[in-house]
């Protein structure tokens, strides 16, 4: 009885990192972020289900409408004042850090007329939001607005 159950429990885990290597890419520059946060289910990162949900990502297109678009562009995507949030450009600049260390930088230094105004729950929508632009799966737990949180999650490119 305890092989079949450890045996299951084996083939759940590499199925898992199958999927997390090999079945989540939509093309070469999409990327996820895999490390779920203290207290989740390692599932919910490593399949790539979504680390925010539909509602925060909405609450933060919102927030960015009025704070952010002036500098950022529409979705996002860039203006003459400001980077891109989505895409190669994003992508470039924040691979290898985690969802704390962008928290932290809007946080500290957005939007560029009124740096630090928004608050922590603001911040953190923002955060679903370009995650969503990017094409990070949504899901049904929101993005933490803990850093400690925020820390746990690593933006990596899809393989």
């Amino acid at each position: 009885m305890r092989r079949i159950a450890k045996r299951k429990r084996s083939k759940r885990a590499l199925w898992c990192t199958a999927l997390a290597l090999f079945g989540l890419s939509a093309g070469p520059s999409r990327a996820i972020p895999v490390h779920a946060a203290p207290g989740r289910s390692q599932d919910v990162g490593t399949t790539g289900a979504g680390l925010y949900s539909e509602a925060q990502s909405a609450r933060g297109e919102t927030v960015s409408t009025k704070s952010c678009t002036v500098c950022h562009g529409d979705q996002l995507k860039g203006g003459d004042l400001a980077p891109a949030l989505q895409g190669s450009e994003f992508l470039k600049n924040w691979v290898g850090k985690t969802a704390g260390e962008l928290s932290d930088r809007i946080d500290t230094t957005m939007p560029a007329n009124e740096p630090g105004t928004l608050t922590p729950q603001q911040v953190t929508d923002v955060v679903a939001y370009i995650f969503k632009v990017n094409g990070f799966p949504a899901g049904a737990s929101e993005l933490p607005k803990e850093k400690s949180g925020l820390n746990a999650i690593k933006i990596v490119p899809a393989k």
